[in-house]
């Protein structure tokens, strides 16, 4: 199959299970592998999502209000018609008119149908946008709100896909061996896919992701920064990069760590160490799939994930509850099915009640 069109991914039904979230285990690591072999395919991915999901839309069983009126029209007939066995008389009961059901059966149903459009439409899906930077363009910036997603595609082929509630910012800048060096400065979350320049795979190129804790030194890479309060986390896929901590007045650290692929940094501004550890990448990464994934993971984890991304309160009523540890994988398009995902997996209630998740309550 030729992978690089969009058609031929949407036939297959191998790739259908996997964007569904249907796949088996094979299948899963397929695709999981097929995406991290060139940050095309992450595109190609994107695209099918979004038509898959205005399909889905397109074909939701909403009321059809023509019918839904026939049918209220019929039983009110049938109600006019439909005689009581033994009725029980009344003394002085007075005789009254014929009501006319039909304003009420009318405005029930557009009620009904209205309502139900209202819910599809504004159900907490997570919103994408694929944005194309050409190459003349030396600078820009780029916001994030609350269950929205973007992938930026760089001229030379790298891509970068910004996760909710997140601002990146980035400038090229010429050096003195002629290549366009970049530097890229982000809060929130985002998934590098760094293409080398040459073709023999080495790149001059001098390309640096600042946060607030430190920054990190990119060769060639395909990496997932986040940052936060609690400092900022990485996780390499592959390739190769150098992370140089902050002092808390702002000054790089004079100590720096070479973290390799399948490892964690985290590093904070005034702390010396950069703690580093070895993890799974995909349980770091799955979020630009759509997909959650958890290996032991506390509740409170999962808690800050959701306020983070989908902007609301989630509540614990219970403190034994937040102990609870959750493996798996759940899918993350909106915030329903991640509430439903965490009630299956944990057996536990999950509300959601104006702004809160209400969580064991």
């Amino acid at each position: 199959m030729e992978d690089n069109y969009l058609e031929d991914l949407l036939s297959d039904d191998s790739f259908l299970r996997f964007i569904k979230k249907k796949a088996s285990a094979a299948e899963h690591k397929h695709w999981v592998s097929w995406l991290k072999e060139n940050s095309s395919h992450q595109i190609l991915y994107d695209q099918a999502m979004q038509l898959i999901r205005f399909t889905s839309k397109s074909e939701r069983n909403i009321p059809d209000p023509i019918i839904e009126i026939n049918k209220i029209e019929k039983l009110i007939k049938r109600e006019g018609s439909y005689k009581v066995k033994n009725p029980i008389k009344k003394l002085n009961q007075t005789k009254h008119r014929k009501k006319n059901y039909w304003p009420v059966a009318a405005a029930a149903v557009a009620m009904i149908v209205l309502s139900m459009y209202t819910i599809f439409e504004n159900f907490e899906v997570i919103d994408y946008e694929v944005i194309e930077i050409p190459a003349v363009q030396t600078s820009s910036e780029f916001f994030t709100s609350f269950g929205e997603k973007v992938t930026l595609q760089l001229s030379d082929g790298s891509s970068i896909i910004l996760n909710a509630n997140s601002h990146l910012k980035y400038a090229f800048t010429g050096s003195a061996k002629g290549t366009r060096d970049i530097d890229i400065y982000l809060q929130g979350e985002a998934w590098f896919d760094i293409q080398p320049v040459n073709a023999d795979g080495k790149d001059n190129r001098k390309i640096h992701i600042h946060t607030h804790d430190g920054i990190i030194e990119v060769l060639g890479t395909t990496l997932n920064v986040q940052t936060s309060k609690k400092g900022t986390r990485t996780v390499l896929e592959k390739g190769i990069i150098k992370i140089e901590s902050y002092q808390e007045n702002g000054v790089v650290e004079s100590n720096s760590m070479i973290i390799e692929p399948g490892q964690m940094a985290w590093y904070m501004s005034g702390l010396e160490k950069i703690e580093v550890k070895e993890v799974d990448p995909d349980i770091y990464t799955s979020w630009i799939r759509d997909v959650w994934v958890f290996d032991q993971t506390p509740l409170t984890d999962v808690a800050a994930r959701i306020e983070y991304v989908f902007g609301v309160k989630v509540i614990f009523p219970f403190e034994n509850i937040q102990e609870k540890t959750i493996s798996g994988s759940i899918s993350s398009e909106n915030l329903q099915l991640i509430m439903e995902g965490i009630s299956e997996a944990v057996d536990i209630s999950v509300a959601h009640l104006n702004n809160n998740i209400i969580i064991g309550g």
